[in-house]
């Protein structure tokens, strides 16, 4: 699969990751901010906006963090893809 092989390299890995931590905490802010601009952020519900955002923020973290992972283990790339 084209595009994959860049993740074999590992200042390319160390570079994304970087990125994707960096994502992680815009969009946990992102979230708690958002709410707060609409008015829906009260002091009853703030720790629940942010875990809520961090939640989101993680699940997408995850999400960007298998591509690297699936790379390395074999699953995508590679001579022999399980996908063709």
């Amino acid at each position: 699969m084209p595009g994959t092989a860049g993740f074999r390299t590992p200042w390319v890995t160390v570079i994304y990751v970087a990125a994707q931590l960096l994502l992680f905490v815009h969009l946990s802010h992102g979230l708690q901010s958002t709410v707060q601009t609409l008015g829906l952020k009260g002091t009853r519900f703030a720790a629940a906006w942010g875990w809520a955002g961090y939640a989101v923020a993680g699940a997408i973290l995850a999400g960007n963090l298998s591509i690297v992972f699936a790379v390395w283990a074999g699953v995508i790339g590679g001579p022999y893809p399980l996908v063709r």
